[in-house]
């Protein structure tokens, strides 16, 4: 019955200058689409961070004590 509708009533849309149901498919289907793209590239860039070495850590004090040390 919905298939019958919108066989019926698609052309009577597309002729009043109104978009055609066929486009809102396609966005709807592309919206969908968005998050599962955005997950992916999540996990691609969670492996990419995890693979990647961790960089070293100055500490505090020691970076404070090489200043000290430059000013004299």
């Amino acid at each position: 019955m919905a298939k019958a509708a919108r066989d019926a009533y698609g052309p009577i849309v597309e002729a009043v200058g109104a978009v055609p149901l066929t486009e809102f498919q396609r966005l709807a289907d592309q919206v969908h689409t968005v998050p599962l793209r955005l997950d992916k590239i999540d996990d691609a860039l969670a492996a990419l961070l995890g693979a990647q070495a961790p960089a070293p850590v100055r500490a505090p004090a020691a970076a404070a004590k090489k200043k000290a040390v430059k000013k004299k």
